[in-house]
């Protein structure tokens, strides 16, 4: 067999392997989501996919704007399509994996088309006053809180990384603080180390993970993070940087939604 045949083939097994994997990756976040809203009541249903509709269009815009791809707006157009199958499944309507392939073609263009006619807005402002139209209240307090969990970050010895703005600015949009957000991150990025790393690495770990926990229990005694969340992270990081026979079950606890293992959240 001829070496360009080869590198061929190889190409070819390549491609199947890794779109094999995305298909599986992706089949398992729709059924992670799908268990999530499986005992949901249509309001609530309304108003999750309301709040995921807002996420969508407004992360399409900024796509659109800074002419990046549209990667970050896989996970709320996902959600939507969930919830709305689920909603016409309560209705007796039509359902299912076949109607959700034909809901999404559905709401992604629509969407797309509100984010077109949200930019042509702004476009529009900006020709007519010759500069950027001011951000909304909103839109401000969320940059400022973004600005607070990257600080924070750095705090506990880590850097965030684009993905994981992503993941923090989804946090901070469902009401958690940045206190809160930030010990998230820390989380994940632990059992991810923890994870990776053999036994040497896990006492340097052990260290690191004192010191998040010192940070977490000074932000909640100043109220900037809820006690019961304080506590499930709080935990989560001891069961994993104290080494036990429970260890790996709080990793995969940890990795188990498919958000936190698409990419790092952050560097430690």
């Amino acid at each position: 067999m001829s070496f360009p045949l080869t590198i061929a083939i190889c190409t070819v097994v390549v491609v199947i392997v890794w779109f094999w994997m995305a298909v599986r990756k992706k089949a398992q976040r729709q059924m992670y989501i799908s268990e999530m809203y499986a005992n949901s009541s249509p309001e609530d249903c309304y108003n999750e996919f309301k709040r995921y509709r807002e996420i969508a269009i407004d992360q399409l815009s900024s796509t659109k704007m800074n002419t990046q791809n549209g990667k970050d707006f896989d996970e709320p157009i996902e959600r939507c399509v969930i919830l709305a199958d689920r909603m016409a499944m309560l209705k007796g309507h039509e359902h299912g994996p076949e109607h959700r392939v034909k809901l999404r073609f559905h709401l992604l263009n629509k969407f797309k088309s509100e984010a077109d006619s949200n930019l042509r807005s702004v476009e529009e402002t900006i020709l007519e006053r010759k500069k950027p139209p001011p951000k909304s209240k909103k839109s401000q307090k969320f940059t400022k809180e973004l600005e607070q969990v990257t600080e924070l970050t750095k705090r506990i010895g880590c850097t965030l990384t684009p993905y994981g703005a992503g993941v923090a600015l989804l946090s901070l949009q469902s009401d958690y603080s940045p206190a809160e957000t930030t010990s998230l991150i820390a989380v994940v990025t632990i059992a991810h180390a923890a994870q990776n790393n053999d036994v040497e690495d896990l006492v340097e770990l052990a260290t690191k993970g004192y010191s998040v926990l010192e940070h977490l229990k000074e932000w909640k005694d100043k109220g900037l993070m809820r006690k019961d969340i304080w506590k499930n992270d709080s935990t989560a990081i001891g069961k994993i940087i104290f080494v036990n026979s429970d260890t790996q079950e709080w990793i995969d606890r940890v990795l188990s939604d498919p958000i936190n293992t698409e990419d790092d959240l952050a560097i430690m």
